[in-house]
């Protein structure tokens, strides 16, 4: 039977917006899929609560709906004419589109004849439904959705999927299927949300197609965070290598807007490496915060999967090939307290202003998850010591104040293997203290300070708290001559006049010496040392611990292996208080080597404090603020909640 109605402008000539007809739509911000019911309300009962069901808060959604008492199908115009302004700006903007119909059909037979252009996404929503146990049969001559006019298809990549649900499958979706029945949610059933948590699983956030049309034009992606720590995960491919210029591709956390944010980026460089690094973007200007060369190959097509997880001021982000499991250490770890606030989260697509391969670039993203990641920086005492980071210790049930809580990880908060090059410093998040940067480098294995004359040479990151307990690798290239080599690591630094310090000096009589020290108000005191505590050989590696937490202040240095008992500790009791930390080495007056001697740091681990990442809050009823100095245990169920 023919439509009534050809086009939207005799509809609306015939027929009174809000008492025969209305429709709506939805724009969450940074959407790019839409989920659309042409035919909704009365027209065919039912489409209207699935396209919006699916569309959720990651998609837009638009309905137009039949509000007649009866006599709805004369507001039916057919797909490849319908032309009402909105639904044609809303999917012509976007990249993918859902377009949800419903026909009679056989009665009993409840079915979805699925069709479209875009056979990819079709298909894959196909096996999603089948999974789920619903009968799906791709459309042929009736219903196919292929005409190009069809509004499912006319979006940015001219290719949409349409469903056609049938009469006998739709009142399956609803206890009652009158309007104000299908309007109640309590009148959903579990059919309805098996079929939507089905398309939901292919389609929307979890996976699009974002074109890239030019160079240097940012495409972002975004919703809103589940909260400020979360856990971000997706997979990316795309349809052409990259030329002249790299093709990235980066999850964003704790977004405020465009020039505010954290970016775990993915590049398919023009060498056809992967690489992946940690940015900033502050105040419109992006910095670089450290990366890590995956070992993969950028082919067309080929899936990269890669997770990102902001927890308290730690960044840390891994990438693999998606057809791979998911490594179980972290690439890359920085702690970064700018951003704070959860704001959004998401993608950015954009390529280098100088690439100059063929255009557009399809970039390809499935599988995109999100989820709140509550967390919490734990220092311990230095008696009881830190927290288990087995594996086979988690879940544990741990008692934050007076709640009760599920820790899921407990790890280190902060490890730099310093496997990059670097010039005039160490990259992100270190910064030079003391001395002249163009003495600091890395060599893409290691962190070296070229040492010259006898001036103090230090370079130093935010550790997040006072207490601190960590573990590095120092390196010296020669045997010291005329007077030492001195490394250090400096702790709770405040600026270059106040800090504790350690010192292991390689000496000329081939021992490590170790000493406990102070920067105070410019004055130097030693508390401990020096002792000679181990034996070196020029270009061996050695291991040096450090902690400082409440007044126990201690040092060991030992060749690799367990580490020894504690070799030099006394109480801390000067007043520098700061929260950062980092090495420091000068050369001995009377030191007769070659100049520079550049000795080397490396695999430097923050063990004090740790990041707790928590799987559950409030498990005893009780949530909580977690002011500085809460105190924190392991749960014991006999102490009752009040």
């Amino acid at each position: 039977m023919a439509d009534l109605y050809a086009t939207y402008a005799e509809l609306a000539a015939a027929e009174t917006r809000g008492v025969d007809y209305d429709f709506r739509s939805a724009w969450p911000a940074g959407t790019s899929w839409a989920s659309i019911a042409i035919h909704g309300g009365g027209i065919e009962p039912g489409t209207s609560e699935i396209a919006e069901a699916v569309a959720g808060p990651d998609m837009r959604f638009y309905e137009f709906d039949g509000l007649k008492a009866s006599g709805n199908g004369d507001l039916h115009i057919t797909s490849s004419n319908f032309d009402e302004p909105t639904a044609v700006h809303l999917v012509g903007t976007s990249h993918r589109t859902l377009s949800f119909h419903g026909y009679t059909g056989t009665t009993g037979v409840a079915e979805t004849l699925i069709g479209g252009l875009d056979v990819s996404l079709r298909n894959r929503i196909q096996t999603a439904l089948e999974a789920a146990g619903f009968t799906i049969t791709v459309a042929s001559s009736e219903f196919p959705g292929t005409d190009p006019t069809n509004i499912c298809n006319r979006n940015l990549l001219g290719a949409g999927v349409q469903f056609e649900m049938s009469r006998a499958l739709r009142e399956s979706f609803f206890t009652d299927f009158t309007r104000a029945g299908r309007k109640d949610p309590a009148n959903r059933t579990s059919a309805f949300t098996a079929y939507v948590a089905a398309v939901q699983s292919v389609a929307g956030q979890r996976g699009g197609i974002v074109s890239l049309g030019s160079a240097n034009v940012s495409r972002w992606v975004l919703r809103s965070a589940p909260s400020a720590d979360v856990d971000q995960v997706a997979t990316v491919e795309t349809d052409k290598l990259a030329a002249g210029g790299g093709q990235f591709v980066a999850l964003a956390a704790r977004l405020a807007d465009a020039n505010n944010c954290y970016l775990a980026r993915v590049e398919m460089s023009t060498s056809q490496q992967v690489i992946l690094t940690l940015r900033k973007r502050v105040g419109g200007t992006e910095t670089f915060l450290a990366q890590h060369t995956t070992g993969i190959t950028h082919a067309v097509g080929r899936q990269v999967r890669w997770r990102l997880q902001v927890a308290w001021n730690v960044l840390r982000a891994r990438a693999w090939m998606a057809s791979d499991p998911e490594p179980s250490t972290w690439q890359l770890t920085i702690v970064d307290g700018d951003l704070t606030a959860a704001g959004q989260i998401g993608m950015r697509h954009i390529l280098s202003s100088a690439y100059s391969g063929s255009l557009p670039v399809i970039v390809g993203v499935r599988d995109f998850a999100a989820t709140a990641l509550p967390s919490l920086l734990l220092s311990s005492t230095a008696e009881n010591g830190p927290w288990t980071d087995d594996v086979a210790d988690s879940p544990l049930d741990v008692r934050v104040g007076g709640e009760q809580v599920t820790a899921s990880a407990i790890s280190s908060s902060f490890l730099d293997t310093l496997t990059r090059s670097e010039t005039a410093g160490w990259g992100p998040p270190w910064s030079v203290a003391m001395s002249n940067a163009a003495g600091f480098s890395a060599d893409g294995a290691r962190g070296a300070i070229a040492l010259t004359g006898n001036g103090r040479h230090g370079i130093v990151f935010d550790v997040g708290s006072p207490d601190q307990d960590v573990i590095l690798s120092i390196r010296s290239p020669v045997t010291a001559t005329g007077a030492s080599i001195i490394h250090g690591w400096m702790a709770r630094y405040v600026d270059t006049e106040n800090h504790y310090y350690v010192e292991a000096q390689f000496r000329t009589d081939g021992q490590i010496w170790l000493s406990l020290n102070v920067r105070s108000g410019s004055v130097n005191t030693t508390y401990l040392g020096p002792t000679a505590v181990q034996a070196y050989t020029a270009g061996t590696t050695y291991r040096l611990g450090v902690q400082l937490i409440g007044q126990t202040y201690r040092a060991r240095v030992w060749p690799g292996g367990l580490p020894p008992a504690w070799q030099l500790s006394r109480p801390a009791t000067a007043t520098p208080n700061g929260t950062r930390a980092g090495a420091r080495a000068l050369l001995a007056v009377g030191n007769t080597n070659t100049q520079p001697v550049a000795v080397t740091y490396d695999n430097v681990e923050v063990l004090n404090p740790q990041l707790v990442t928590l799987s559950a809050r409030g498990v005893n009823g009780v949530q909580r603020a977690w002011p500085a100095g809460t105190p924190v245990g392991v749960w014991e169920p006999a102490v009752a909640a009040l």
